[in-house]
């Protein structure tokens, strides 16, 4: 009698040889086996409810994938285990790519490459979350504007607990919270109509993400290192070494953990 949480060589050819059944029969049983380890590994940067999205996603586009390599037998019978191993790094991968992508901003705003001067111009906000284009994105714009001011405090938070150990970087990351809350206090004052207005220096950054206008938060990444310098007392130009290799600490550490998450997914 056939294990129902197993899959077998004879499931596996049935699949091979395109019978949809058999391969709706390991999507299942793979999907059941492997999903809750996928929502952990996903958790570590996004909310529970964010997180379960990525994963499904990722199974969905890892098994088409997936599904067509069985079709033209690329991939070889070695045992379930293998088969196993083979489809979590898939997915993994998956979720690794679309995870890189919503943390583009980061690595934007600590990215040495560019000057002070070409920098100037770089739409902050825009480059938080890397949301795809859609057909509906004037209609939507306002609800992805909240996604991605969500998501940089989310993010932020958790670049904080990367280096929690190395507290001149807790205190670099701890001025970038502190910048993006000053931009959304900013733009909570712009439409503050109520008399006596609220106080709005006094709201924290998650509060203040939910009820801001997306629109009128304006930010950018020369403002961001003016204030971090002249909040940590890195303005004198013999400070700008310093400054230089605490943001590139802070972009090396966040290319290690991407190249583990690599790793991971191969």
């Amino acid at each position: 009698m056939r294990d129902r949480q197993r899959v077998d060589e004879e499931l596996f050819r049935a699949w091979q040889k395109g019978d949809r059944d058999a391969c709706e029969e390991i999507w299942a049983r793979f999907n059941a086996r492997l999903f809750t380890v996928t929502v952990r590994f996903c958790g570590c940067l996004v909310d529970e409810s964010s997180a379960r999205q990525v994963a499904t996603t990722a199974f969905s586009k890892a098994w088409e994938e997936l599904d067509v390599e069985g079709g033209k037998s690329k991939i070889a019978w070695r045992g379930e285990p293998q088969l196993l191993s083979y489809v979590q790094a898939r997915v993994l991968f998956r979720c690794r790519d679309d995870l890189k992508r919503r943390w583009t901003w980061l690595r934007h705003a600590v990215d040495l490459t560019a000057s002070d001067d070409e920098a100037e111009g770089d739409d902050f906000l825009g480059r938080l979350a890397a949301i795809p284009a859609t057909q509906d994105d004037e209609i939507d714009r306002p609800a992805r504007g909240r996604w991605a001011l969500r998501q940089t405090a989310e993010r932020l938070a958790v670049l904080g607990e990367l280096f929690r150990d190395r507290p001149r970087l807790v205190d670099v990351i701890g001025e970038m919270r502190e910048y993006f809350r000053r931009c959304l206090v900013e733009a909570g004052r712009l439409e503050d109509t109520k008399s006596p207005p609220r106080d709005w220096d006094m709201m924290s950054v998650d509060g203040l993400v939910e009820i801001v206008n997306p629109e009128l938060v304006e930010a950018s990444r020369k403002a961001m290192y003016t204030h971090i310098r002249a909040r940590l007392g890195l303005e004198d130009k013999k400070d700008r070494n310093t400054f230089d290799q605490r943001m590139k600490d802070v972009s090396d550490g966040l290319r290690k953990w991407l190249s583990a998450s690599d790793e991971e997914g191969e």
